[in-house]
């Protein structure tokens, strides 16, 4: 059936006047015949794009949120915030309770293990571990 619309993809294109907008667009999909059917080759590769331009679609959004922050520090900090967001919920974490977590943390985290706090290798303390914690920071501040 692919094979069948590449011929016929290819006929259409013959009849049409050069620069007209079908022929603009039948000329794209000739071009780029093998992105648009590699998910017939590989079940794996979908069908479309959706959940890559869901994602894009909030950091555009935000783009034009961060141009009314105030100043250019604010839209700064308001990216950061957003990424850590997004990390956490792109690797499958409650986002309140990974920055609450992480925040927490971070005054007495080691810097030579910070990377434990990034999103894609974070845990959350085990009670008992937070329980610690709390006195530790507790004792320090």
């Amino acid at each position: 059936m692919a094979h069948q619309t590449a011929v016929l993809t290819e006929d259409l294109l013959g009849c049409l006047l050069d620069g007209s907008a079908t022929a603009k667009a039948l000329n794209y999909s000739v071009n780029a015949w093998a992105a648009f059917t590699q998910n017939l080759l590989d079940g794996g590769v979908p069908v479309d794009n959706k959940q890559c331009e869901d994602l894009i679609r909030l950091w555009a959004m935000g783009r034009k949120a961060w141009l009314l922050c105030g100043s250019e520090l604010a839209g700064k900090r308001a990216a950061a915030v957003m990424s850590l967001v997004r990390s956490a919920k792109l690797n499958g974490h409650d986002p309140w309770a990974y920055r609450k977590d992480v925040l927490t943390r971070l005054p007495t985290h080691l810097n030579s293990r910070i990377d434990e706090l990034l999103a894609h290798r974070w845990s959350p303390l085990e009670p008992g571990r937070m329980a610690a914690h709390e006195e530790h920071r507790s004792a320090h501040c």
